[in-house]
């Protein structure tokens, strides 16, 4: 198009106007990016520094949220884990575990959030749950804006050997910091149950830096990118964690370190014993190894197989998995083994891909589970595939069935429900873990190799750092076959399908 100026007057007044265009425009690019507009994903920045002398943490906490829920929010919940730890009434052990969590006797943990902030100006709270769920009112938040909370928190550790607390052995810190309560319809604000893993969150970038006496050695979510002994007495690691759904860390004076490069993927293995923490390396490595080839390449660039005092067995966190000290002796290594292996799927079933632990537990346990078998199919000779599989799978259905038919007159056998609603945590592992690995089995072996695992890459792919329901578990296998797989399955997850 020709424009024709008729007079200089004009033409130096476009130009006044075009340089004050320009001049707004490059503000605009240089200026820092405004976070309520252009985050792209949540940011939690954490400071903690533990005092050995009493067991408390100390600490801050930035959260730049991003509203992903596709609706318009005005206020956030946060889950307070540590406050389950209150009393004996709340603390998240079935009751007749309560003396292997606490081997010196009950005693309380918690934390207390202060001086908390949105966008800078303190905030309008509420506590819920027995404290263990924080809200806090926000301006009206649209979706795929952002919002500042900041606050300090103290966190006092119970002497108890579960995902938090600290023993002689070291502290673990699983679940200790205050973290958004995943979104699901609306906030999931369930408290700490004593079954399962009551856990559901979304992923986030995580900055924290944690300051520890300096005989203490760090196994952590993330990639430790500075460690600052410039004080005599003490050490700080500084840790970024991109792309996860939680942080948890462990710590111990005694810990030894060896590690093995996986592809990208370097993976360390903490322990005391030599002899046993190189086998914890071994499965680690090679059960790695076998899902990056069946379900896609792990995305991280680490994973940590931490022995710690964990009396419960093994428990999944992103990018690190606690291993109970006493499965590392000879004599227990193919207990170490099927942990191992078992938490370390959870890192495609859990971390990768995630799912709602609460109402939904079957997606992350039951795909874990079952991969262990996988995982045995493709290490062991076939005669000695089948004993493992009858032994942790089969077998270990019918005893358990037997023992609850025993416990209960009438016991609900669907495997979709929430973990509080199950009989027991017997009921739970059983419905959970072995029955929902049956049914994978079955379907396995109905579609075929290609095909099931197909399915199972699909999720990976398609639904990577996000989280996955029923529905979209069940269509992942049915897109990949005519059998009426989603029929069979629905058939399973409801409780039709009766084994003897």
């Amino acid at each position: 198009m020709k424009i024709s100026l008729k007079d200089k007057r004009t033409r130096i007044w476009l130009a006044a106007v075009a340089a004050a265009v320009l001049v707004v425009v490059l503000t605009l690019i240089l200026l820092p990016s405004s976070p309520g507009r252009d985050a792209k994903k949540s940011t939690y920045q954490i400071q903690a520094e533990y005092s050995p002398s009493t067991h408390v943490i100390r600490g801050s906490m930035k959260l730049n949220y991003l509203n992903q829920t596709g609706e318009t929010l005005e206020s956030l919940s946060l889950h307070l884990y540590p406050n389950a730890f209150a009393s004996e009434d709340t603390a998240p052990f079935p009751q007749d575990w309560m003396e292997l969590a606490y081997p010196n006797g009950f005693n309380t943990g918690g934390i207390e959030a202060a001086n908390i902030r949105v966008n800078g100006k303190e905030a309008q709270t509420s506590l819920e749950e027995n404290n263990q769920i924080l809200n806090v009112k926000i301006p009206r938040l649209g979706k795929n804006r952002s919002v500042k909370l900041e606050m300090d928190f103290t966190l006092t550790l119970p002497n108890a050997s579960g995902r938090f607390g600290y023993t002689d052995s070291g502290v673990n810190l699983g679940n200790w910091y205050p973290i958004v309560c995943g979104y699901d319809g609306g906030f999931v604000k369930n408290p700490y149950y004593a079954t399962g893993d009551p856990f559901f969150s979304e992923t986030a970038l995580y900055e924290v830096s944690i300051t520890l006496p300096q005989e203490y050695t760090l196994a952590t979510t993330g990639v430790i990118t500075q460690k600052d002994q410039s004080n005599a007495l003490k050490t700080v690691w500084n840790i970024k964690a991109d792309n996860v759904r939680d942080f948890a860390c462990v710590f111990s004076a005694d810990y030894k370190l060896l590690s093995e490069q996986v592809g990208d993927t370097i993976v360390y293995s903490y322990f005391t014993d030599e002899e046993t923490g190189k086998k914890a390396l071994e499965f680690a490595v090679n059960s790695m190894k076998i899902f990056n080839e069946l379900y896609g390449v792990y995305p991280y660039p680490q994973y940590t197989v931490a022995e710690s005092d964990f009396f419960i067995g093994g428990m999944e966190f992103p990018n690190i998995v606690f291993i109970n000290k006493q499965f590392y002796k000879l004599q227990n290594l193919l207990t170490l083994e099927h942990v191992v292996v078992h938490e370390t799927a959870h890192q495609w079933w859990y971390g990768v891909v995630g799912n709602n632990q609460v109402s939904e537990a079957f997606i992350d346990e039951g795909l874990a589970e079952y991969s262990t078998m996988v995982y045995y199919k493709k290490t062991k000779a076939p005669e000695d595939y089948r004993t493992y599989f009858n032994y942790y799978i089969s077998n270990n259905y019918r005893f358990a069935m037997a023992e609850l038919r025993q416990r209960y007159n009438e016991l609900n056998m669907s495997i979709n429900k929430p973990v509080n609603e199950f009989e027991d945590d017997l009921a739970y592992e059983t419905m959970v873990y072995t029955k929902t690995a049956l049914m994978l089995d079955t379907l396995n072996q109905q579609m075929g190799d290609e095909a099931f695992f197909k399915a199972l890459q699909s999720l990976q792919s398609k639904y990577q750092f996000k989280s996955i329901t029923k529905d979209e578990y069940i269509a992942a296998f049915q897109a990949q076959t005519n059998l009426p797989v989603s029929k069979m399955i629905d058939a399973w997850l409801s409780g039709k399908v009766i084994l003897h």
